[in-house]
């Protein structure tokens, strides 16, 4: 995301980014080799729009099952790889 000061006011460039077709996951590089300006990663070249979005969903995920102090997460990742992979294939 870029940034930029307005009347003392830190504001995000908030503009989506087009995912192309057929985009294939790449996963982070490490955390140290992010970089927040521009709409990619130079790291992974990921648009930082994905990588927010992932981290949410990374985040919503364990709130999850730390709400429900599920014992049994690998059933839970199995059920929703299945449910996704269904939902895909509409």
């Amino acid at each position: 995301m870029k940034f930029w000061v307005m009347r003392t006011w830190w504001v995000a460039d908030t503009r989506p980014v087009q995912a192309t077709a057929n985009m294939a996951f790449k996963p982070c590089v490490n955390r140290m080799a992010c970089t927040e300006d521009g709409t990619h990663c130079r790291g992974c070249g990921r648009p930082h729009e994905e990588i927010n979005q992932v981290r949410k969903l990374v985040n919503d995920t364990h709130a999850l099952i730390t709400r429900w102090e599920y014992e049994n997460i690998d059933d839970l990742f199995d059920y929703l790889q299945k449910k996704l992979i269904k939902k895909l294939k509409r």
